[in-house]
């Protein structure tokens, strides 16, 4: 979608989040071509201490959630069921942790997210967290809830990375965005 001339100007930030975050470097290069590299590392991001001190707009974060987030966490019935529920995140969290959570996602993963690269006979190579396990087939679920399956037997390796599945999002978001998701997260109780 992104080589698409028409491509949203919108969703360029997000789609670089990604598409720079992914395994596969092929991809990353692909996508130097189209797209901004997010500054790496959170370094345009002032300190946890001063964005916690900022004030944010809860009815503004609850839009950028739904711009960045919505597609792998899940706020009551709303959302795609990948990553950690957050209906509550606001009582298990500070906004200090939220912070962190956004920001160093490679950080604090949490039980039962741990990701794996899969890596198949042909060479290609998926990441995503391991659903579901037979004798005969490994069922991997990636970003966005897609299940993928496959036998065992087509199977090269497989390796846990420490890697975190979701991306580092916060370079592509503006501080008041990201002041503003927090505000958002901090209230769900």
């Amino acid at each position: 979608m992104v080589r698409q001339p028409g491509f949203s100007k919108d969703l360029k930030p997000v789609a670089a989040s990604i598409l720079f975050n992914v395994y596969r470097s092929s991809i990353q290069r692909e996508a130097e071509k189209y797209l901004t590299r997010p500054s790496s590392g959170g370094s345009n991001i002032p300190s946890i201490k001063q964005l916690v001190a900022s004030a944010g707009d809860g009815t503004n974060g609850k839009l950028i959630f739904t711009k960045y987030c919505i597609t792998c966490h899940r706020i009551k019935e709303e959302g795609v069921k990948f990553g950690p529920e957050l209906t509550k995140i606001g009582s298990k969290l500070s906004k200090d942790g939220l912070f962190r959570a956004i920001i160093f996602p490679d950080d604090g993963i949490s039980y039962g997210y741990e990701s794996s690269l899969i890596t198949l006979n042909d060479g290609n190579q998926v990441l995503g967290i391991i659903s579901s396990e037979t004798d005969n087939e490994i069922e991997l679920t990636q970003p966005g809830g897609t299940i993928v399956k496959f036998q065992k037997s087509k199977v090269k390796s497989r390796e846990k990375s420490d890697k975190s599945v979701m991306p580092s999002l916060a370079p592509a978001m503006t501080q008041q965005e990201l002041v503003d998701i927090v505000t958002y997260l901090s209230s769900l109780k």
